[in-house]
C-alpha cells in the first residue's frame, strides 16, 4: 500500500488518513496524534512479526539441515506458502493476480 490513500472527487485528489480514512489536509499521513500513534504501533508490531517469522523460518531451515521431523516442516512450509499467496492476492500483487486469473480461466474452461 502506498504512503497516501487517494479518492477522486470531480478530478481532485483528497488525502485520507491512513488509519481512520478521514480526509486530511497538508502533507500528513494521519489526521491526529491518536491516529499517528496507532499507525506507529501497527508498524512496530508488523516489524516485530516479520522478525519473528524470519527467526521461525531459520529454525525450520536448521531442522531440515539436521533431518529433524521433515514431515512437520513440510506441512508448516505448505501452510505458510498458502498464507503468503493469500496475502499477495490481498495486497494486489500483479503476478499473483495474473496467476489467479489464469487458474480461474482454466477452471472455467474445464467446467464447461
Amino acid at each position: 500500500m502506498s504512503k497516501y490513500a487517494f479518492t477522486v472527487t470531480n478530478s481532485s485528489h483528497t488525502l485520507l488518513c491512513s488509519e481512520c480514512r478521514q480526509p486530511i489536509t497538508g502533507d500528513a499521513t494521519t489526521c491526529s496524534p491518536k491516529c499517528r500513534k496507532r499507525r506507529q504501533r501497527r508498524q512496530q508490531e508488523a516489524a516485530e512479526a516479520f522478525t519473528l517469522a524470519m527467526h521461525e523460518l531459520q529454525v525450520i531451515r536448521d531442522g531440515i539441515k539436521r533431518g529433524e521431523n521433515l514431515t512437520r516442516a513440510i506441512d508448516d512450509l505448505k501452510r505458510l506458502q498458502g498464507e503468503i499467496k493469500d496475502l499477495l492476492l490481498l495486497a494486489g500483487d500483479a503476478d499473483s493476480l495474473a496467476r489467479q486469473e489464469m487458474f480461474n480461466a482454466r477452471a472455467a474452461k474445464r467446467a464447461g
